[in-house]
């Protein structure tokens, strides 16, 4: 049984001006998130843009173009044409502060991403095209994952963890464990990510959602094997279409790389959500963690919301 968490709202994701003409003035579609020194840096999967939100305020965020152009304003050609960026990893190994942004792989033109790297007070001191097509077509192809979609990624020790979104037709919930050595080197090298560096594939089960099938958004690392996780429940039998939803939840699984993860512990969030990303940090005794949502409905900007925990009773049912 899932035991309630109840989340604060914190704030909408609000920009001083749109991205582009016929847009509104927020991020719509939140897909991923993580906190360097005192920003949240948020991606989201109908943009060529990084958004900064200062963690003190509510002051609207910054944008940090990633990839040049503009997409089309109206929904279906934006949907058609955009690079849906899934999923933000800070990467350990690396001089400074290195953002990996992971695509969903979910189309043949949704295979790149980006390595952003950051100096001082979170300002962008390059930027780097990242190509996953060969690893994403090996998925498919040598390892029989259907309909690929990669919705969510953590650094576990040696490996970087990818998390595949199943749905209700024929695609499984998977985590998916690459050599982070490896990587790390194609990223030195500016070469695209390798088929080789895939290790271990296991497939999740996560249960279900008012009887709808839950689904892989995102997750967030917490050390010796433990991470949280996020899923939602919405009722799709591909990985490209939208549908209604039927809320999320956050769980717990323990589970060193290349080993079998098991859930220990999930929550289902007071509040009926869709929650594509999720970032925690401790403080003291309490883990916080932050959330943010997609609407599926550009009219409506994507919202910040938090949760605290007591680390010690993490494990506890």
């Amino acid at each position: 049984m899932k035991q309630i968490l109840e989340l604060q709202f914190l704030r909408d994701l609000t920009l001083a001006a749109p991205i582009s003409l016929g847009r509104e003035a927020h991020i719509s579609a939140a897909s991923g998130i993580v906190k360097v020194g005192h920003d949240f840096i948020v991606v989201a999967d109908d943009e060529l843009h990084l958004a900064l939100f200062d963690s003190s305020g509510l002051k609207p965020g910054k944008l940090v173009q990633i990839f040049p152009g503009e997409l089309p304003a109206k929904k279906k050609p934006r949907k058609k044409m955009k690079p849906d960026l899934e999923s933000l990893v800070l990467l350990p190994g690396l001089k400074g502060s290195q953002v990996l942004v992971i695509p969903s792989g979910s189309k043949s033109h949704r295979g790149v991403g980006s390595l952003v790297s950051l100096g001082a007070e979170t300002q962008v001191d390059s930027l780097r095209d990242v190509d996953f097509s060969e690893l994403f077509a090996s998925l498919e192809d040598d390892h029989a994952v259907k309909s690929l979609n990669i919705e969510g990624a953590i650094v576990e020790g040696e490996y970087l963890r990818l998390l595949q979104r199943g749905n209700s037709k024929d695609s499984k919930n998977m985590i998916i464990d690459l050599r982070l050595d490896m990587v790390i080197h194609s990223l030195i090298q500016g070469k695209p990510i390798h088929k080789s560096c895939v290790s271990y594939l296991q497939e999740m089960q996560l249960g279900s959602l008012d009887g709808v099938a839950l689904s892989f958004t995102d997750a967030t690392a917490l050390g010796s094997g433990y991470a949280l996780f996020t899923a939602t429940a919405e009722a799709t039998d591909n990985s490209y279409d939208d549908a209604p939803y039927s809320g999320s939840i956050m769980g717990l699984w323990q589970g060193r790389a290349i080993e079998k993860c098991n859930i220990i512990r999930t929550w289902k969030f007071d509040k009926k959500l869709k929650v594509e990303g999720v970032f925690a940090e401790q403080s003291q005794k309490d883990l916080d963690i932050y959330f943010v949502t997609d609407d599926d409905d550009p009219a409506i900007s994507a919202r910040m919301y938090y949760a605290s925990i007591d680390v010690n009773s993490m494990t506890q049912g």
